[in-house]
């Protein structure tokens, strides 16, 4: 499974900030990054649709709204790892592989058991 980079930008953002509004999503990305506010939720409802994020409705006095939380099972998350893998070994060749190791080696000992 492919992301765009807009779509990876806000899948990480969702996990930054657990049960968001678009509107909170919205206003985080803002700060780095000028999108607007439908683009924002229309990708919001395609990473749902993809399967990516978990999204339950809240009806308020304003109507209703979805809240978004990462929802990314392992096989999902295996396969975007893999995707963006082989687009590097593309792009680069085995040479990159060497690259990632030592990044892989230079995290905390606990997060590299996560």
């Amino acid at each position: 499974m492919d992301l765009t980079d807009g779509q990876a930008e806000i899948l990480g953002t969702v996990r930054r900030l657990p049960n968001a509004t678009v509107r909170d999503i919205w206003n985080d990305i803002l700060k780095r990054k000028k999108l607007t506010y439908t683009t924002v939720g229309t990708t919001l409802d395609r990473l749902y649709r993809k399967g990516l994020l978990i999204r339950t409705r809240k009806i308020g006095p304003g109507g209703q709204t979805y809240i978004y939380s990462a929802g990314c099972n392992i096989d999902i998350q295996t396969d975007i790892i893999q995707s963006v893998l082989r687009r590097l070994i593309t792009v680069f060749g085995l040479s990159i592989v060497p690259i990632i190791y030592e990044s892989l080696s230079e995290l905390a000992d606990e997060e590299r058991e996560r």
